[in-house]
């Protein structure tokens, strides 16, 4: 059995430094790119053509740019991944 393709979007390694769990230490002064259509655009056909994709969203602190993660699910969301 293969295993799934992972596909991550990945926003940046801007950082808050405040969780406690956390085992990355990340950076406050890290960088952060909002995503485009065309980010989306292109990680949406990697995932409908493969049998097995699997999407993820990694790097950075999700809450510092809330818009932009709400806005990539709901786009994911209307397309049925």
């Amino acid at each position: 059995m293969r295993s799934p393709l992972e596909l991550h979007l990945y926003p940046g390694n801007q950082c808050n430094r405040d969780c406690s769990f956390c085992t990355v230490f990340g950076s406050p002064k890290g960088w952060h790119q909002e995503y485009t259509a065309e980010h989306l655009d292109a990680a949406h056909r990697v995932i409908i053509t493969s049998d097995r994709g699997v999407l993820k969203f990694y790097g950075g602190e999700p809450t510092l740019h809330p818009e932009n993660v709400i806005w990539a699910i709901a786009y994911f969301a209307r397309t049925g991944i």
